[in-house]
């Protein structure tokens, strides 16, 4: 290869390299134009539940001030340490919690 077409392969590589990104960058931006949920069929939900569609039963205990442990009808223990519930203000209540556990 002569010293006189060495620049020039170097001048149509970078030339090749910046039209390359550019043709990249007019596709990537083509897609964010499309609508997301006209792909998604109208019934069917991005999100779907572990235990299927159905609601599972809500248990509700009170919680004294003071704590303890707690066991539901499935057999599950929840501990709640004493004072774990504190009003808007940041204060301790002083009263028992009704607590809805899914």
């Amino acid at each position: 290869m002569s010293t006189a077409q060495h620049p020039r392969t170097a001048v149509r590589s970078i030339l090749l390299l910046i039209i390359f990104a550019l043709v990249i960058l007019l596709v990537r931006t083509g897609e964010s134009d499309h609508d997301i949920t006209a792909q998604t069929p109208p019934n069917l939900s991005v999100f779907q539940p572990p235990f299927g569609t159905g609601i599972l039963p809500t248990e509700k205990i009170h919680a004294p001030t003071q704590g303890g442990v707690f066991t539901l009808s499935s057999g599950t223990e929840i501990s709640i340490p004493d004072q774990a519930f504190v009003d808007a203000l940041g204060q301790a209540v002083t009263d028992s919690v009704e607590v809805s556990i899914r």
